[in-house]
Parts: C-alpha cells; sequence; structure tokens
C-alpha cells in the first residue's frame, strides 16, 4: 500500500512539471521576438565598431552593451565597465569608418570638494605623470554648488583631454577624450548654374587651328605632306588644280621663278622689285 502511494505521488509531481513548462512555453511566445535594446547587446552589423571601441579601452574592462538612446545617423556609442577600477567608459565610433571619436570616463571618484589642498602646480604634475606626452592649455578652478574642482584640458598627438581633478586628493574624477580623426570624404556634386552668361566666362576658350602655310598641300594618293612644288615628293603625283599655285612673274622683264612659292625680293634679270 505505502509502495502505491509513493508511485502515485511521483507520476503527480512528474504531471505538475510538464505543466509548467508548457506554460512557459506559452509565455514566451505572447511575449514575441528579442527587444532591440536585449538583440543589441553585441550586434554583428558593429562588430568593426566594437573592436575599434574595445582597442581604446583598458582590457580588463568588460562590453556592456551598446547605447541604443546615443545612436546618431553619423555615430554609435557602447560602454564598458572595469571591475578593477570601477571606472565606466562610454566610447562614441563613427559608423562609416569605424574610428573612435570620444571616450567618456567617469570613476567613483568625485570631483569637486568644499575644501582645497592642491595648487595649480600640484595639478600640472599630476597631468604630467598622467600624460606625459600632452601640451596643457589650461587649468581652472570651477564650481558647482557648494563644491570646487580643477578643471584642465590638454593636447596630445592623438586626441585632446577634458579632466575635472579633485582639489583635496589630486584624484582625475572624469575625463573626456576627444581624437583627432578626419571626417569621411564627401563627393562634391557640381550643380548648374543659373546664369548662362557666368558659365561662358568659366569654360577655357577654344583656339582656332592654324591655318596652313599656303605652300603646303596635301597629296590625296598617298597622304604625304608636301611643303612645295607641284608634284608629290612621294609618289609623283601631280598637285590637284585646285590647288596649284599662284603664276608669279617679273612685271618688268618677265622672268618667272620655278619656285612660285618661293619668290626673291628682287627679279635677277633686271633687278625689279616683286610686289607679294
Amino acid at each position: 500500500m505505502l509502495k502505491r502511494i509513493i508511485t502515485c505521488l511521483l507520476a503527480l509531481s512528474l504531471l505538475a512539471g510538464v505543466q509548467v513548462s508548457f506554460a512557459a512555453e506559452k509565455a514566451g511566445a505572447e511575449a514575441g521576438p528579442i527587444s532591440k535594446a536585449e538583440h543589441s547587446q553585441y550586434p554583428r552589423a558593429y562588430e568593426k565598431a566594437i573592436l575599434a571601441a574595445r582597442s581604446e579601452v583598458p582590457a580588463t574592462a568588460e562590453y556592456q552593451g551598446m547605447l541604443i538612446e546615443k545612436e546618431t545617423d553619423k555615430t554609435i556609442a557602447f560602454s564598458f565597465f572595469d571591475n578593477s577600477t570601477l571606472r565606466a567608459y562610454e566610447v562614441t565610433v563613427i559608423k562609416e569608418i569605424n574610428k573612435v571619436k570620444t571616450v567618456k570616463i567617469g570613476g567613483s571618484n568625485i570631483p569637486g570638494s568644499t575644501t582645497v589642498n592642491k595648487t595649480v602646480e600640484d595639478i600640472e604634475e599630476i597631468i604630467r605623470l598622467e600624460y606625459p606626452d600632452g601640451k596643457i592649455k589650461s587649468i581652472e578652478q570651477k564650481y558647482e554648488g557648494n563644491l570646487t574642482y580643477y578643471e584642465a584640458q590638454l593636447e596630445t598627438q592623438r586626441f585632446t583631454v577634458d579632466l575635472k581633478i579633485n582639489p583635496v586628493t589630486g584624484a582625475i574624477g572624469s575625463r573626456v577624450l576627444e581624437f583627432k580623426v578626419e571626417p569621411p570624404k564627401v563627393e562634391e556634386k557640381k550643380q548648374p548654374s543659373n546664369n548662362p552668361a557666368k558659365e561662358e566666362q568659366i569654360k577655357p576658350k577654344q583656339h582656332n587651328p592654324i591655318p596652313p602655310v599656303p605652300g603646303e598641300w596635301m597629296c590625296g594618293n598617298c597622304g604625304t605632306l608636301n611643303h612645295e612644288g607641284q608634284f608629290c615628293t612621294n609618289c609623283g603625283i601631280r598637285r590637284p588644280a585646285d590647288m596649284k599655285a599662284p603664276v608669279a612673274k617679273c612685271s618688268k622683264c618677265g622672268w618667272k621663278p620655278q619656285d612660285p612659292y618661293n619668290i626673291p625680293n628682287f627679279c635677277p634679270e633686271c633687278g625689279a622689285q616683286f610686289e607679294k
């Protein structure tokens, strides 16, 4: 009898487990597909952008996800967190070229304080230890309510930095790195001008071809360019009738030159001047 009771209890527990599993599957089906926020933890479309962002944060910083609310047409932002230093990293990447644009670093240190122990010289030393190759542009004491802190700007070869530093401990509370990235080149399309006269001025002037020398003629048989005479120097064909040389003779004695295109200034027979 006891054995039968135990068997019945086991059967009831198995049946209850099946019903719970079926109910969970039904609830999951009614919930619909995975939301954009859940699916965007590691989107395949942004793998290269995430790799670029990861290269600018410490190796100990863990990837948290994509910041959908900060996505634009040109940039996308990702979040990282370093448990060893308790620092949060927000990295913005340019989509088209997959290069880091900005890195915002927030720490557990509160930059503001009601008292000031560090001088400007102390802050300069802290910055130089943090960024040895950096060029300090400015260090100013700022106020937020009853709290004060130091704000410093500096520039390195790769980026510019904006720092907020605690005036008591000298700890860097937050920093923003603005990387020197050349924006992607955009091809400019030339739009037609509404001023035809201006377009006419812009167009390069077309120079008229130099007219051939009157004495030169092209042989229609072999294509040789002859510089003088009535017969082709290559094939011997006579110059066409419409290309006959002009008649040239001395008006005084009637002497004619052998080459009508090479007329002397004075007649060799009588000395009269030729009119060209």
